[in-house]
């Protein structure tokens, strides 16, 4: 702060008034007050997610045929069954081909949903704040999303 005094010269018609005129000068300082950090952290919790499940299951039957065929066949499919034809040569006076049993081999898939728990990584953010003078940091806000649709 400055002052200034003014004092104007005697006159000898005026009596003398002095004049006092005050200059304020004004800064500005930055002080600061608090310290603020974001930190990105990563939590681990478990959701329950539904998985759709496909078991298989074979049933085997054997279907006696002893039937006299001219040529092997291959292997077959019927519907979901597959046949698997089983051949012999049976000795007569002379020999020949006998089919002799089928193996039939029908797949039958079971399908179910199971609920499963599973971990998952979250990525949140926490706010901490430190005043000026003071050694530690506190946590001002904790940050999570809260929807699992990317799930």
């Amino acid at each position: 702060m400055t002052l200034e005094v003014k004092v104007p010269a005697p006159s000898v018609d005026d009596s003398p008034i002095p004049v006092v005129t005050e200059k304020v000068s004004v800064e500005k300082e930055h002080v600061q007050t608090a310290s603020v950090r974001l930190k990105k952290v990563f939590v681990e919790e478990r959701i329950s997610v539904e998985l759709p499940i496909k078991n298989e299951h074979a049933k085997i039957s054997i279907v006696k045929k002893n039937e006299q065929v001219q040529e092997e066949l291959p292997p077959r499919r019927e519907g979901s069954k597959w046949i698997i034809p089983v051949y012999e040569l049976v000795p007569v006076t002379y020999t020949q081909l006998f089919l002799k049993e089928e193996v039939h081999v029908e797949i039958e898939t079971i399908e179910s949903i199971e609920q499963i728990d599973i971990p998952v990584q979250k990525q949140g953010v926490l706010v901490e704040r430190k005043r000026s003078g003071e050694k530690n940091w506190q946590t001002v806000e904790e940050i999570f999303p809260s929807d699992n649709s990317a799930i």
